[in-house]
Parts: structure tokens; sequence; C-alpha cells
């Protein structure tokens, strides 16, 4: 066989020398690139048992994955299992839709392959076998990884209490001109097309952010098991010292002004949200976070996602009347908003400046009792000789 029918693998600190399908050939970086970062360490060597005659490895991967490797079905298991010669074992999901992440491949030793059980190409043929099936597996997850929900985002948490304040006066001031323009739009005689848009607006509600919970938001992450955020953490709390070396001994500020709509067509409009004044040290800052977690394989840009930082704070969200996003879990919705006239008039409303404490990795949906985003990990931005001093005004020793 031609040695361009061969690619090295690198999984954890081992590299493979593994044969090269057709099915891997388009995607083969991505299936790497997902190798590398979410394997489980403990499971980096092929297990090889005589007894039984089987050349056996287990991976991690998240559970929330594991229908994609099934398919409908199970035709795409049953295909992988048929084309790499292997036996492939996924735990069933709970009642409650959780299950464990290990997933077994197994190849019989001999079966079927020139030299007999136990002999060293048989053995070889074997392991070869599984590490195909492994890649395949990663090629799978790393093509619908996107599909996965976020589970996480890097925040900066905006705790100041004048801000808060001045955000839910200007909720409220927003929603009341929707209702007052859906009602009144909803009224008028219209064709059957614009009738079937203004049916939509007049069905949906805007959702304001708890202020508890305002925050900038630097990037998604999707942290599918306690491991990922234990790495994500780990990840955050490497960048501590070069974060203070960046700031230096003065505080970052940051001011936000002027109501903006995610997407940039006012027309339709799903999300509402205070723009940041350009400040070229915290965009810096927020970058190079950006950029080690993108290094680390934890931050995904999506196709559709700006690759550049948008640095917002979220006000208000449109869902179908009835239909809540915290229930759906950060699931599209279809309900839309004209907003152009809460832009025109809201454009240049300074919501206030405000003194940049920390940057943490915050849980979608779940909060605390003050209605902040959970926080696995935080890492203060802000350093004055011996004490670490927060957004909230107050000094830690």
């Amino acid at each position: 066989m031609a040695d361009d029918t061969f690619r090295l693998i690198v999984s954890g600190t081992r590299t493979y020398r593994v044969r090269q399908t057709g099915f891997l050939s388009s995607s083969l970086e991505a299936a790497t690139h997902y190798s590398k970062f979410h394997h489980n360490e403990a499971h980096q060597t092929v297990e090889l048992h005589h007894t039984g005659a089987l050349a056996k490895r287990s991976i991690t991967v998240p559970h929330q994955l594991h229908h994609y490797i099934i398919g409908r079905g199970g035709d795409t298991l049953r295909r992988l299992m048929a084309e790499t010669n292997t036996r492939i074992t996924i735990p069933s999901r709970s009642k409650h839709g959780g299950g464990r992440d290990e997933i077994l491949i197994e190849s019989a030793i001999g079966a079927g392959q020139a030299g007999g059980e136990g002999s060293d190409a048989a053995v070889s043929l074997a392991e070869s076998a599984v590490l195909e099936a492994e890649t395949r597996i990663g090629q799978i997850v790393a093509e619908n990884l996107h599909k996965v929900p976020y589970t996480h985002f890097i925040s900066i948490p905006i705790s100041d209490s004048s801000i808060q304040r001045r955000v839910r006066s200007l909720q409220t001031e927003i929603q009341a001109m929707h209702k007052q323009r859906a009602a009144s739009t909803a009224s008028k005689s219209e064709t059957s097309d614009s009738q079937n848009v203004s049916a939509v607006m007049a069905n949906c509600i805007m959702s304001p952010q708890n202020p508890g919970s305002l925050h900038l938001t630097l990037g998604m992450l999707r942290l599918l098991n306690q491991k990922e955020v234990e790495n994500a953490v780990r990840v955050l709390k490497s960048l501590s010292q070069e974060i203070y070396d960046m700031v230096g001994t003065r505080s970052l500020r940051a001011t936000l002004r002027g109501v903006k709509v995610m997407g940039n067509d006012p027309k339709k409009c799903r999300i509402l949200y205070i723009g940041v004044e350009d400040n070229e040290k915290l965009r810096e800052v927020c970058e190079f976070i950006r950029k080690r977690f993108q290094e680390e394989g934890l931050l995904q840009i999506d196709e559709k996602e700006e690759a550049e930082l948008l640095l917002h704070m979220t006000i208000l969200r449109v869902h179908l009347n009835g239909d809540g996003s915290d229930r759906n879990h950060g699931k599209k919705q279809g309900g839309f908003i004209d907003a152009t006239n809460i832009c025109q008039q809201f454009d240049d409303t300074k919501m206030g400046e405000f003194r940049i404490g920390q940057v943490q990795i915050a849980r979608r949906f779940k909060f605390t009792d003050d209605g902040a985003f959970h926080s696995e990990e935080a890492v203060a931005m802000y350093y004055k000789q011996n004490c670490l001093c927060y957004d909230d005004g107050k000094e830690y020793y």
C-alpha cells in the first residue's frame, strides 16, 4: 500500500501511523484537533488483552455528542464498525438525558487477518483498526460540535449599582415603546405579507436581562463535562499574571453608550445591547484572553459569527409570547421586532462608566441568589498593592 494512504495522528503523548480512508481525507485535521483537547488523559494507551484476543481502547466523548456517532436508527455506528472491523460500545443514556462519556472500541486480533491470532502482523492490524475507528469518531464529533448549545461564556461581570438602575429604567421604557408600536401596527390595514410580519411582531415580547446578570461577553464556550470545565478554569487561571502585566497599576474602565441591534438589521431585531466605547487597552486584554482560549481549543468561532471581538452588554431579548428563552436553553427563536425607532431614539444614550474588576467563566442558565450568573472561576483584572479590587467597589486582601 502506498505511503500516502497513511497519516500520523497525535493523541496525547503518542503518535500513531494510521491508515487513511476516503472517509477521513476531508476532515482529518478537525478530528486531530478534537482529539488533542477532548480525550481523557487517563486512556492514552492501547490496551492489549490476549485473553479473548482483543485490542481495545477507551476514549472520552461527551454524552451530548453520542447520538451523532450512533446516527439515525444506528446506521452511522453500524457502518463505522463494519468499515473499521471494530466493535464500538456506547453507554445508554439515563432517563434524565444524561449518561457516561466513555466509549469502548475493540478489535479482534487475528480475526480474518493474515498471520493468525497473536502474530505481530495481526496485533498491528487490530491496533490500527481501533485507532482508525477512534479517528473517525473524532471526525464525527468535530463536524457536529457546533450543533450542541453553548454551556458557558467568558465575560466581564457588571455589578455597578448605578448602571444597573439605569439599565432597568431603559428596559422598561423600551418595552413600553414596543407594546405601543405592536398595538398600532396590528390595527392598520396592510397587505397579507405585511400582516403576517405584523402578527409575528405583535406576538413577540421583550425579555429584559436581569440587571444582576449584566456583563460584557468575550466569547461563548461549549464545556460538555466537568473535565472540560476544569480545563477552561485552568486556562483562565494561567492567564492571571499576564493580565496583571498588561493592565499595569492603572485600573481598566469602560463606558457604555448607545442601543444597538445584534446582526445590524434593526427591522429584524432579536437582541438589543448597549455598545462599549472604544478602549484600546481593554480591547487588547480581551483579545489576548480570547486568543488563548482559541489556542487551547476551547473557544470556537462559528462561520456566521464575526471573528472580531464585539464587546457588548445585552439588555433585551425578543421571543414569541409564551416561549421564554430560559426554558429553551439558548435555542434560536422565531420571533423578531422592528427596532428602528428604538435604535434611533437611544443611539447615543449613555449608561455610564464602570471599573472592570474581573473576567470569569460563567455558566449559562445558572444564577446566584442576587441574579448574577454562576461563576466557575474568575481572575482579577485590577491590582492594587496587596489587594484585589473588584467592580463592586470592595477591596479584598
